[in-house]
């Protein structure tokens, strides 16, 4: 598997031997931190709609990969509670929001839900944190610590 030189970072390995990897036995979110990096994922990504997503924070990025493969999930990411979700899912055309845990609540969730939208929960590692999204009813947890999240959410202790 090859991999992405990051600078001062540790290497990455590239998308598309991730995709190549995963084939489809889960769920990928891939975000698009840069708008150069719109076409490129998209390219890689648009034959796996049935298992890939892109999100990102800059919500035109996320508009125009819906434009550019209307069957992809799209998501905006936030750091904020906005007052008018609905206004935003729509003018992104988006399909997720992907917030913050600290701005998630029972009214932004059945806001969303009842737009038939997912909300994800970013970044949570905290397990008493992590029951109560799930109790509010979030659709996913981003999390650094994916595997030691869902043990300890199966055992039912925090």
């Amino acid at each position: 598997m090859e991999s992405a030189d990051l600078g001062r970072r540790t290497d990455a390995p590239r998308l598309s031997d991730v995709l190549e990897l995963v084939n489809g036995r889960c769920r990928v979110y891939v975000e698009i931190k840069a708008a150069a990096a719109l076409i490129p994922s998209v390219e890689l990504v648009k034959e796996r709609t049935d298992w890939c997503s892109v999100h990102s924070f800059d919500h035109r990025v996320s508009q125009m990969a819906r434009v550019l493969c209307p069957n992809l999930s799209t998501g905006i990411l936030l750091v904020c509670r906005l007052v008018d979700l609905p206004h935003a899912f729509t003018a992104a055309n988006a399909s997720d929001v992907w917030l913050h845990a600290d701005f998630i609540d029972a009214g932004l969730i059945d806001d969303a839900h009842g737009e038939r939208r997912r909300v994800i929960a970013w970044t949570v590692n905290d397990v008493p944190l992590a029951r109560e999204l799930v109790a509010m009813g979030v659709d996913g947890i981003c999390t650094d610590i994916p595997g030691a999240l869902l043990a300890r959410l199966g055992e039912g202790k925090s």
